[in-house]
């Protein structure tokens, strides 16, 4: 159902959404970014402490999102800690699981 919506929308307004996108599971505001090559521009100095916040808090689900959007994990907060430090230290073992299997830095060290 969602892929034939998808595919009125493009006849209708010309979204570019293709069938992996929407198999990725994106929510309409990233569908509307992909579709229409939205860039929010150099973000990275907030996105370290943002991953490790999702990381802090055990939000596997926001990390895969961010993850979608980013496309990279290997971000770190002010003190050059990574998400998988933050995750570990809080127990949060399905976390550290996902980080692990996308093949982030496991010898990162931070400033301590």
């Amino acid at each position: 159902m969602t892929y034939l919506i998808i595919l009125i929308a493009d006849k209708l307004v010309g979204a570019n959404i293709d069938v992996q996108t929407e198999l990725e599971g994106l929510d309409m505001m990233e569908i509307g970014e992909v579709a229409y090559g939205i860039d929010h521009g150099n973000e990275d100095e907030d996105l370290g402490p943002q991953l490790c916040a999702f990381a802090g808090k055990g939000e596997l689900l926001e990390i895969k999102r961010f993850h979608r959007i980013h496309n990279r994990l290997d971000y770190t907060d002010y003190d050059e800690r990574s998400a998988l430090h933050i995750a570990a230290a809080g127990g949060h073992l399905n976390v550290v699981e996902f980080l692990v299997k996308k093949k982030v830095d496991v010898n990162s060290v931070d400033k301590f």
